[in-house]
């Protein structure tokens, strides 16, 4: 099993695995504040016994990684000094804005109340998980 974090710079959404890890489900929205956060990560850590994190690192558009990407790294340094676990990053390029197209979500107004409800994050968590699985699977050959 594994769970998947969507780390922004105000909620984490949280998404998990089937068993099989064939499939990704959205779990929670986190706020960063006062490590709530971190806090919640790691208790899903200790309940959940995930084989890794996958955690979406934000790319430009020439594959490079951006000063939110350090963020994002600096964020599961904290992890890892508290929980030892194994931490594999996936391109989270377009995660929200395929949460919001499948949600039929559009103009800017939408989008605003769509992401203040915490459902986006942890959707695009599943997003990434969805697509790291898929990668798995082809890089296997299944």
């Amino acid at each position: 099993m594994l769970l998947a974090l969507d780390v922004g710079q105000k909620m984490v959404g949280v998404a998990r695995s089937d068993p099989d890890e064939s499939f990704a489900f959205p779990l929670v929205t986190l706020p960063r504040a006062q490590n709530q956060a971190l806090h919640g990560i790691l208790l899903h850590i200790e309940a959940e016994k995930p084989r890794a994190l996958v955690v979406g690192i934000p790319l430009n558009q020439h594959g490079e990684e951006t000063t939110q990407s350090r963020d994002v790294r600096a964020f599961c340094s904290r992890i890892i000094k508290r929980r030892d676990i194994k931490i594999l990053f996936e391109d989270e390029s377009y995660s929200t804005e395929d949460v919001l197209d499948v949600m039929g979500i559009v103009g800017a107004e939408d989008s605003k109340k769509a992401k203040s409800s915490g459902k986006i994050d942890a959707a695009a968590a599943a997003i990434i998980l969805e697509r790291f699985l898929k990668r798995q699977k082809f890089s296997q050959g299944i």
